[in-house]
């Protein structure tokens, strides 16, 4: 599906423009559905990883959007704690 891939770009985009050390990241986890409509979980090394802010998310045009840190002494990317989720609305409501 190219909506994934260019949903893949449109975070990318937005972590090089705040210059996001590459350290700092483990894994991005995207989900379409049939409808186009994309999912997408941000996991991260920095307990403290600043989250999207609302323009930001309203650049990705996501139905959810989760950033989540996960344990860097950990291979595999598990919860340890969920820094912010997102919703789409009207505007984007960060919960």
């Amino acid at each position: 599906m190219p909506e994934i891939n260019q949903a893949g770009q449109k975070v990318l985009e937005i972590l090089r423009a705040r210059k996001t050390p590459s350290r700092d990241l483990k894994t991005l986890l995207i989900r379409a559905s049939q409808k186009g409509e994309i999912s997408a979980q941000l996991y991260v090394k920095d307990e403290n990883f600043a989250i999207f802010n609302e323009q930001e998310l309203s650049k990705l045009n996501f139905k959810n959007f989760e950033i989540i840190f996960s344990n860097p002494k950990s291979p595999a990317s598990v919860i340890t704690k969920k820094t912010s989720k997102a919703q789409q609305t009207k505007n984007y409501k960060i919960l």
